[in-house]
């Protein structure tokens, strides 16, 4: 299997872990209109903030995947997953495929990030620093991506991409777009006016075309001023389209205290031991050991 295909593959299997995933749509429009903020600092101002009040939590929710597989084959797949995460970035997510209860993990703490991928047709490992976890068009998912997917957008945090960000309106919605330096388009942040929490972002690809899309909603309060959607949405984009499709629902999320003990051993990257495909992110390039 040729590296663009497997990482195809891969994709999938590590979306329905991380509950990124639902067909494309506009963001829907609300019958209340609020005021948005005056400009892009303004905006970027309330968003770190909300940032900087997140806490530690643990969720547990079931997953929905539709995608096509190599031969062809239109496969559905429901199967558990299990999320903790502690601001600013450290992450682990396990998702439960059959009968083994670690069939792909994904993880991050301050320098490095991990994705770990044991069923045996696709055995692969991913790692790399963390200042390369921005990159979302080489990796299979981001873990940057994923956090900003659960409520921690922090458009300053380490290693995130130098971008020019402007302000525009759309109805009830303050619309956040980023650009480089070059003028090409990063990503596009939708945020609902009137209690100002994301309800979708756009990411581009180096050619300007939507390279995914993240949907949010059903956000719960875990603590003053921080709260984290219950369903999300997430779907790829290949030649415009809509590529393969994920729902997750979290039935419980709640705040959690983790001690040094359990930070070292869920937020501590595994040893690449058993896998048949070892990659390392370099440069913004996945390089295969």
């Amino acid at each position: 299997m040729d590296f663009r295909r497997q990482n195809s593959v891969l994709l999938v299997e590590l979306l329905v872990i991380f509950g990124l995933a639902g067909c494309v749509q506009q963001v829907q429009k609300p019958a209340t209109i609020c005021p948005g903020k005056r400009s892009a600092e303004e905006s970027l101002q309330t968003l770190n903030l909300r940032g900087e009040k997140a806490v530690s939590f643990r969720g547990n929710g079931q997953c929905l995947l539709k995608y096509t597989s190599e031969g062809g084959k239109r496969v559905v797949q429901n199967f558990p997953v299990q999320v903790w995460v502690n601001p600013p970035h450290e992450i682990y997510l396990q998702g439960n495929v059959a009968v083994d209860g670690r069939a792909v993990v994904m993880g991050s703490n301050d320098d490095e990030f991990w994705l770990a991928i044991r069923p045996q047709e696709i055995s692969s490992f991913y790692c790399g620093k963390w200042d390369e976890a921005s990159v979302v068009d080489e990796l299979p998912v981001s873990p940057q991506v994923v956090l900003e997917a659960i409520g921690i957008m922090e458009a300053s945090r380490k290693g995130a991409e130098e971008v020019t960000w402007t302000l525009s309106i759309d109805g009830a919605y303050d619309v956040l777009t980023g650009c480089t330096g070059q003028g090409r388009v990063t990503k596009k942040i939708h945020i609902y006016n009137c209690d100002y929490l994301i309800r979708q972002i756009e990411y581009f690809d180096k050619a300007g075309d939507v390279l995914a899309v993240v949907k949010l909603g059903e956000y719960e309060q875990l603590a003053e001023g921080f709260f984290v959607p219950k369903k999300i949405e997430i779907s790829k984009r290949t030649g415009g389209k809509s590529g393969d499709s994920i729902k997750i629902s979290l039935s419980s999320v709640r705040p959690v205290k983790l001690n040094d003990k359990v930070r070292q051993r869920i937020f501590v990257p595994p040893k690449p031991e058993g896998f048949r495909h070892i990659y390392r992110v370099t440069n913004g390039i996945v390089i295969e050991e």
